[in-house]
């Protein structure tokens, strides 16, 4: 199955090798369809581990991800502590 992220810069961007799994996996988590320009995520760190697992398991962890997606897909990252997210 192709990254519908990887679809919209086909034409003129690579996506590096270090963050194709990540990309892959957050698009799933989010749905493939919604994984486009302009989307804006919120999740806590625990939820990000869960999804994207890194060895590290603290929010600098993401940065270059984080980094990545705001500078070339425009899509925002934003990480929160479960105390700062509202209850439903």
């Amino acid at each position: 199955m192709e990254n519908p992220l990887e679809k919209q810069k086909a034409a003129t961007h690579i996506v590096p090798e270090k963050f194709r799994e990540d990309i892959k996996a957050l698009s799933e988590y989010i749905g493939e369809e919604r994984f486009k320009r302009g989307l804006s995520i919120e999740v806590t760190l625990a939820e990000l581990l869960d999804v994207v697992p890194r060895k590290r398991r603290r929010r600098d962890a993401y940065t270059t991800l984080i980094k990545y997606l705001r500078d070339e897909c425009q899509i925002t990252l934003t990480l929160t502590t479960s105390k700062s997210r509202p209850s439903n």
